[in-house]
């Protein structure tokens, strides 16, 4: 008999509970929205510093590597995405690196400076392609440089 009543009491007492959480979640969360906490974003995706990323094509820069300059700007990319379509139409031997590369800066920088030549050391066997060098996109804004504005106005001004 006791057994009994301990059943009943605690079956009792649970749907009490349960009750009072089904009334609380009809009266009391209304008008409320849920929040979302974190998203699933594939790893191909582009974040919003990519999408707003200015991509900058300028004349092969002069000096010796860690102090070299840019000084004039030749072609200006709005977005990331608009870069990597002239990529794709070009076929680079380099193109995940320079995918990667360019990804990289955007996502630190918001602009990334490029020029087109052969890199040092390949002897010129795969050709032309964009070169990406981190000592021209450390943080610079070659933007604010006095001779690339006064050489590339018609760039800076699209």
């Amino acid at each position: 008999m006791i057994p009994s009543l301990f059943k009943m009491m605690a079956l009792t007492g649970s749907a009490v509970i349960g009750g009072g959480t089904i009334v609380n979640q009809v009266f009391f969360s209304e008008g409320k929205e849920p929040k979302i906490k974190s998203r699933d974003i594939s790893s191909n995706s582009l974040t919003t510093s990519e999408l707003g990323c200015v991509i900058y094509e300028a004349k092969e820069p002069s000096g010796s590597w860690g102090r070299r300059k840019f000084t004039q700007l030749e072609k200006k990319f709005k977005s990331m995405e608009e870069f990597f379509k002239e990529l794709d139409k070009k076929k680079v031997w380099n193109d995940q690196t320079l995918r990667k590369e360019i990804k990289g800066g955007c996502s630190k920088y918001g602009k990334v400076f490029v020029w087109q030549g052969v890199p040092q050391g390949n002897n010129k066997i795969y050709g032309k392609t964009w070169i990406y060098a981190g000592d021209m996109n450390n943080g610079k804004d070659w933007t604010d440089d006095a001779e690339v504005k006064r050489n590339s106005s018609n760039i800076l001004q699209g």
